[in-house]
């Protein structure tokens, strides 16, 4: 695969993406289930017992926020590597559709615009993860300023056996900074895989309105010069404009919705209850304190993941609906009536452009992330009244 090959082997080095060229008897993969095995093992062992001690070690408000906002976190990461592993194989196919045709660039003008969005991409992933891995580690780091007495973990959590002497406190203590170390990768490399997909869709679509100019300019061109073999350009004109048509169709098949629908809407939602905890839990701590600066960098990875999802995906459906716009911009009255027709069939389609939505709830988009920090402040006035209490 070329298309997002760095993030692929993001999600390979963190144990979620099992190399294909391996043998299935070799031990490398053995090795590397193993290794798989043991990370997924830490994050669930880290989700359930922190979900326990919600109910056993919880005395208050102030407890619950403290408990509750890296379990959501984690919770939504278990649903990420459950994706990954189970839908690996409609992944691949999605990224080898993406490059072949019609999908695939045909010439100079299409290469350079998917070369256009691909430095795109990385550059959204190197900021967008590059903030996310220095601020797990920045958190990590911190833990060890935080004047944690000894004897208490962290991040609160009910264990089933004890940890009260050293060797078992200080394997369960730096246990628990490994999954939160794993979670935050995890993210990371599944969110910058996903934004780099609707990117994608992006580049498709603008692909799409190169090769509509170019039927129509062609067919001008044609029109001009070989007068005497009009019907042959006509035949060839339309024939490129139902191949268009074919390619808008297939853009429309393989949006990434169906595969990200659900994991959207559970990222969506424990993000709304997250950004208010932070929020709350900032409130709570001396302004200068290590745990002011651990809850500051959290809200702000969650800030810049759910702004950055509803923008690239906002500016999916507005990529789709420019098509309309490409389409009015082209010489199309040159057109014969047929392949009028064909360009007003993408038209009535494009009328339902492409959107990416939070379950079957919540279109994403700039005005969707705007709902979410309103939410967000209630959820925190409500806390903050309760705390009072």
């Amino acid at each position: 695969m070329v298309l997002l090959r760095e993030h692929f082997v993001y999600l390979q080095t963190i144990g979620l993406w099992t190399p294909v060229t391996w043998p299935s008897d070799s031990w490398k993969l053995r090795a590397y289930r193993l290794y798989t095995a043991s990370l997924i093992t830490a994050t669930y062992w880290f989700g359930i017992t922190e979900s326990i001690s919600l109910f056993t070690i919880v005395n208050s408000i102030e407890d619950f926020s403290d408990s509750c906002f890296m379990l959501l976190t984690t919770i939504v990461v278990c649903v990420k590597v459950d994706m990954v592993l189970s839908k690996k194989t409609e992944i691949i196919a999605l990224i080898d559709a993406l490059e072949a045709y019609p999908h695939k660039p045909m010439n100079a003008d299409e290469e350079r615009i998917q070369a256009k969005f691909n430095a795109r991409i990385r550059l959204i992933s190197c900021i967008y993860g590059g903030f996310g891995e220095i601020s797990v580690w920045v958190m990590t780091i911190s833990v060890f300023f935080q004047e944690i007495p000894y004897g208490d973990l962290p991040y609160k959590a009910w264990l089933p056996y004890d940890y009260s002497n050293f060797a078992m406190y200080w394997s369960t203590f730096y246990l628990q900074l490994l999954a939160v170390i794993f979670v935050a990768s995890v993210d990371c490399a599944f969110d910058t895989t996903l934004i780099g997909l609707i990117i994608l869709i992006c580049a498709q679509f603008n692909i799409l309105r190169a090769r509509l100019e170019r039927a129509v300019d062609e067919f001008e061109t044609g029109e001009l010069k070989f007068q005497e073999d009009i019907s042959n350009v006509v035949k060839i004109c339309e024939n490129r404009i139902v191949d268009c048509v074919k390619y808008h169709r297939a853009i429309f098949k393989y949006t990434i919705n169906y595969l990200y629908r659900w994991i959207i809407f559970v990222q969506y939602s424990a993000s709304t209850i997250i950004i208010c905890i932070s929020i709350f839990m900032l409130s709570q701590v001396p302004l200068l304190s290590t745990k002011a600066l651990f809850f500051l960098l959290y809200f702000m990875c969650m800030l810049i993941q759910i702004f950055t999802l509803c923008a690239v995906a906002g500016q999916a459906t507005i990529e789709c609906e420019n098509v309309l716009t490409g389409i009015y911009n082209t010489k199309w009255y040159i057109l014969t009536n047929r392949a009028k027709s064909y360009l007003v069939l993408m038209m009535v389609r494009t009328l339902r452009p492409v959107v990416f939505m939070s379950g079957y709830v919540i279109v994403l988009s700039l005005d969707a992330f705007s709902n979410l920090l309103k939410r967000s402040y209630s959820a925190y006035t409500m806390l903050q009244q309760n705390s009072r209490k």
